[in-house]
This record gives C-alpha cells, structure tokens and sequence, in this order.
C-alpha cells in the first residue's frame, strides 16, 4: 500500500514542480525515465530534476545515480537537481553538494506539495 501512495505523491510533486518553472516563464516538460527537465531556447537541457517521496538513504542514492546516469549521454551537461521532502538530511545535502548536485525541498500543505519560490527562483537563475 505504501508503494501505491509514493506513486501518486511522486506525480503530485513533479506536477506541482513543473507548474512553479513553467510560471517563472521557463520551458520544463518530462518524458520517461526523466522525471522533470528545463529546456534552453535551443531545446537542450539547462536543469534535470529527480523527484523522490521520502528521504531515506536508499532514495538519496537512487536520486544521485539517476540523476548522473540520465545526464551521462547529454550533448551538454545540465544541472543536476535531486528533489526531496524537507525531511531530507543535511548530511546528504552537503554530500550531493561535494559531488556536484544540489537539492531542492518541498513540504506537504493540505495534502499538496509546496515549494518555496524564492529557493526554485535561485536555484534556476544561479
């Protein structure tokens, strides 16, 4: 049963993403197994983002080697985002920052993904 809910949570977040980048006016789609990617105005990837529903270590270490795996055949390396609940340990923050990710939280508020603008605002314009 659990695995079920992570499913429909995981849609709901990569949804709610992608609604905040497409209202900061930038191109963001997804297509399998890529949960969610920015396009520049040449179609080229800028940002890929791995989304994960709980923040265990085994989803930290799925979400980096997705993250590296997916990125690994792209003309142009984009910025490789892991994307967790804000449970995440900062442990795991500074250890994806040591190897070249970085990470953006969300939290739940009435049953619905909230993400801070201003952090996605910095994260996408640095």
């Amino acid at each position: 049963m659990g695995k079920i809910e992570a499913e429909c949570d995981h849609g709901l977040v990569v949804t709610e993403l992608e609604q905040q980048l497409r209202l900061m006016e930038f191109v963001a789609g997804n297509r399998h197994p890529m949960d969610l990617y920015v396009l520049d105005s040449k179609g080229q990837i800028t940002f890929l983002f791995e989304v994960k529903t709980d923040s265990t270590s085994t989803s930290c270490y799925e979400a980096a080697g997705q993250l590296l795996f997916y990125s690994a055949k792209l003309a142009k390396k984009p910025r490789l985002v892991a994307v967790f609940p804000d449970s995440l340990n900062k442990e795991f923050i500074d250890t994806f920052e040591e190897i070249g990710l970085q990470t953006l939280t969300y939290r739940w508020i009435k049953n619905k993904p909230y993400f801070n603008k201003d952090k996605i605002a910095g994260l996408v314009k640095a």
